[in-house]
Formats: C-alpha cells, structure tokens, sequence
C-alpha cells in the first residue's frame, strides 16, 4: 500500500515538473529519495488540480483532457472554509502553482 501511494505521489510531481502540489498521502515510512523526479513531457504536465473534498479525490487535467486521478487524505477536519492556520481545514478555491520545492 505504502509503495502504491509512493508511485502516486511521484507520479503527480512528475506531471507537475516544475511544480509543487502539496498532497498528504498518510505514508508510514518516510521517503528515501534524496532529489525529486525529473520533470514529466510538458505534453504531460497538468494544468488544471481539480480536488473534491467530499469524495477525497485529486483530479490531474491537461487543456480540458482528464490526464490522472487519485485518492487524497485531508485534514482531521476538511470540511467547510478555511478559516486560520491550524483549523484542519483544507483551502478551497481557486490557486496558481508557480513553484516547486526540491
């Protein structure tokens, strides 16, 4: 289970190549990889993170085509807007990626 959430997780960093998409995937081992993966084809970089808080799921778009999904885990209380740093809550809205953290 752990390496299945491990290739989930490289595979959205790859997507998003010079990207960073913070995601807790609830690993129990921590990761041994010293650098992160190198950039996926910009053909293959998502342009779009759609999240849908009710059903835990992060959904990857390119130009409108659906490119990958999966399951997330939230904050001990995700529901509802979030309000201050520390509440749980998982942001909602709208929100430009423009960096990525080696």
């Amino acid at each position: 289970m752990v390496a299945a959430r491990r290739r989930a997780l490289t595979r959205i960093a790859a997507c998003f190549g010079p990207l960073l998409l913070l995601v807790v995937l609830n690993l129990s081992a921590p990761s041994t990889a010293a650098k992160p993966p190198d950039p996926a084809p910009e053909s293959e970089q998502a342009d779009r993170v759609l999240v849908l808080k009710a059903e835990r799921r992060l959904i990857l778009f390119r130009k409108g085509r659906r490119l990958a999904a999966y399951d997330i885990v939230l904050g001990r209380n995700p529901e509802g807007h979030k309000q201050r740093e520390g509440d749980g809550r998982t942001p909602e809205g709208r929100y430009r990626i423009d960096w990525r953290n080696p």
